[in-house]
């Protein structure tokens, strides 16, 4: 099982609403693992350093592009192989919506979406087509696991509150962890 930790740069998703979601799950008896879905670009690229949020996050996007269009599975490929079977994997970052139509199982996964402002049309576009997946589903009646929480300031997301956790855990006991799968369909 996944959970995924959608929203923007800068919205706390790591800082704030991924320890929390870990906290809930470790007090529960859960093992989980996270893997940042953007740590390919940020391995290649390297740290921030001295400058500005927008100017890193104009060279992340630029590499992402460079290798996305040389390989559309690089991501897909380095988050798969970073996940740990037998554990609860945290996917933090998606916003490119083919990796999140391949990764994300709604039978089976949860999702917390953080609103908030976006840097780039980069994730502009990719969450939306994102949100536009999920209004498809919903649209369908097919029930997707998701909670929303709103981003106060850049950085700094809401507290997830007793009732998502809550929430979040009674989805965990109704599901059992399993390897990540890919769906081959061959035509004849």
């Amino acid at each position: 099982m996944r959970i995924f930790v959608i929203g923007p740069s800068g919205s706390g998703k790591s800082t704030h609403v991924v320890p929390a979601i870990q906290e809930a799950l470790t007090k529960e008896g859960f093992s989980s693992h996270v893997v940042e879905a953007g740590g390919w670009v940020r391995e290649a690229v390297g740290p921030r350093g001295e400058q500005s949020r927008p100017e890193h996050l104009v060279k992340l996007v630029k590499h992402a592009r460079q290798e996305l269009g040389k390989s559309k599975n690089c991501a897909l490929d380095w988050v798969r192989s970073h996940e740990q079977e037998g554990k609860v994997n945290i996917i933090v970052g998606v916003r490119n919506p083919f990796d999140f139509g391949v990764l994300f199982d709604w039978t089976r996964d949860i999702l917390v979406w953080i609103e908030g402002t976006a840097y780039s049309t980069f994730e502009i576009d990719g969450l939306a087509a994102i949100k536009s997946q999920l209004d498809f589903l919903r649209g369908q009646d097919i029930p997707v696991r998701k909670i929303e929480v709103k981003s106060l300031t850049a950085g700094q997301a809401e507290d997830l509150t007793t009732e998502d956790i809550n929430q979040l855990i009674d989805w965990m006991k109704t599901s059992t962890p399993q390897k990540p799968t890919r769906r081959i369909r061959s035509h004849a």
